[in-house]
Parts: C-alpha cells; structure tokens; sequence
C-alpha cells in the first residue's frame, strides 16, 4: 500500500510541475506584453541609457502571477523617479523612498537595501519596464511611463 501511495504523490507532483511551454493563454495576452516582449528582444543596454529614460512616473499596467494567473483587479503601483534617481515607490503596501543608482542594468539602492518588484527589474526600454519570470512559475510585472 505504501508503494501506491508513493507513485500517486509522484503523479500529482508531475502534473503540477508542467513543461517551460506552460505559461499565459493566449486570450490573456494584452498589448503592453507584446510590447515588453519586442522590447526585451532589443532593450536599453547601457547604465547611462537607462538613466536617460528612467525620470518620469511608470504605472503598472500588467501583472500576471505565475501559479494563478492575472488578478481580477490590477494593484496601483507606481514608481517615480527624477533626474538623479531618487525613487518613489507606491503601492497598496504604503510608499517608499530611495536613492537608486544603476549597476550593470539592474536597479539598486545606495544604501544596499533590497527592495522587492524594483530590484527585479531587468527590461528597460523608453517607454516600458519591467520583469517576466514566468518560464519559471514566477511573476511578471510591466510599467509603462505615463
């Protein structure tokens, strides 16, 4: 009895993980992801480019969750930054403020402290930014500049 036990946990497991091909449906497909993905194919891929486009406010205008898909309602999130990368970061946790500098195309804040969605950003582009970590089961998060 316990070898069937063990080959029915085995089964489910299997069944859960999927292939790397899983990912959104097509129908769940939005223009703003057609956007990274031409985006991520060439994006900004110098530090001093990606300074040059980042001052502005950016809205998150795509989230999709890697094991249950898009919410029902998007969160207001918002991330402004200025001319010397002082950051503002609001979301429906509460606001925060940092000064961010640039380290080989990653986003980082000078006093070391991690900051979640931000520091995961690794698309920059002039109009869009974002981070897709769904061929993982992970998360993907888009912001547009308003």
């Amino acid at each position: 009895m316990k070898q069937y036990s063990i080959y029915f946990l085995l089964f489910f497991f299997l069944l859960a993980c999927g292939d790397d091909e899983d990912g959104p449906e097509l129908n769940q497909q939005t223009d703003y992801v057609e956007q990274f993905r031409e985006c991520a194919d060439m994006p900004l891929g110098e530090d001093r480019l990606i300074a040059e486009a980042l001052p502005g406010t950016w809205e998150l205008v795509h989230l999709y969750y890697g094991w249950t898909g898009e919410p029902d309602t998007l969160p207001e999130m918002m991330i402004a930054f200025d001319q010397s990368l002082n950051m503002t970061y609001t979301s429906p946790e509460g606001t925060w403020q940092k000064q961010m500098t640039l380290d080989t195309n990653r986003l980082v804040a000078l006093d070391g402290e991690y900051i979640p969605i931000i520091q995961e950003i690794n698309v920059f582009c002039d109009d869009i930014l974002g981070f897709d970590h769904t061929p993982y089961d992970g998360n993907r998060y888009i912001f547009v500049k308003k």
